[in-house]
């Protein structure tokens, strides 16, 4: 199995972001990369999405529109509306 350090780790992450790509790379499995992130304490870049989500829909329930949301969060239209639909339970 590939070693890489906990700042390799970090490196790549921020230039490849999943897992999956960094697997890759190493040409070792996804849940390899993912056991070192929680071993080495090192945040998945979804951490921040729930902070996010919370502002977003703080933003639908004072009258801001999807596209005001989507511009301001520099995120795709339908990805809004994925966030407001999956917090009301919505199945598609």
């Amino acid at each position: 199995m590939a070693v890489v350090s906990k700042s390799e780790l970090i490196k790549w992450q921020k230039l490849l972001g999943a897992d999956a790509a960094i697997a890759k790379k190493f040409n070792v499995t996804r849940q390899w990369i993912h056991v070192l992130r929680q071993k080495y304490g090192i945040e998945s870049r979804y951490a921040k999405h729930s902070k996010r989500d919370k502002e977003i829909l703080s933003l639908f329930k004072a009258g801001k529109i999807g596209r005001e949301i989507a511009k301001k969060f520099c995120i795709s239209i339908s990805g809004v509306y994925y966030v407001r639909d999956k917090t009301r339970g919505k199945k598609k």
